[in-house]
């Protein structure tokens, strides 16, 4: 009975998931080859940085909200460096 299948392990290559009935999913790591195109609001823990670049490369940036502040911060030396704070819409 296919409405019964129940996958716990392995792998489906090159498997099209959720393409004519979507529902929800979890994961710990997503590895995206081209693009990601999203059609509502991501919403990240408070705690959550998003990178652009690799985080362990001394030049990357990446940024996140901190006590309610927008901040941005390069890697310089091994070290995340807050470069930009914006907070209540000024910057500092």
């Amino acid at each position: 009975n296919f409405s019964t299948v129940d996958i716990n392990g392995g792998t489906i290559d090159g498997t099209t998931i959720g393409v004519s009935t979507q529902s929800t999913a979890k994961f710990t790591s997503v590895s995206v080859n081209n693009s990601i195109t999203m059609n509502t609001n991501m919403t990240l823990s408070n705690t959550s940085y998003i990178s652009l670049g690799d985080p362990s490369t001394d030049g990357s940036w990446r940024f996140a909200i901190d006590s309610n502040n927008l901040v941005f911060q390069q890697r310089i030396s091994g070290s995340w460096s807050t470069r930009y704070t914006v907070l209540d819409g000024q910057s500092e």
